[in-house]
């Protein structure tokens, strides 16, 4: 699965901003995060993505 194939856009969910395909988690949040490096470090297998918020 690429990139492109994680994000999504749809009017019905935050107003149409890029989300993380499957979640509410908007693209614009995530690059906030890694950018201020508050992004989680830890992985969970059992989590989409294997992301641990």
């Amino acid at each position: 699965m690429g990139l492109a194939d994680r994000i999504m856009v749809d009017p019905k969910i935050l107003t149409g901003k890029p989300v993380i395909r499957g979640t509410r988690v908007s693209v614009e949040l995530v690059l906030e995060l890694l950018g201020d490096r508050r992004f989680p470090s830890r992985r969970d297998p059992g989590r989409p993505y294997g992301i641990a918020v």
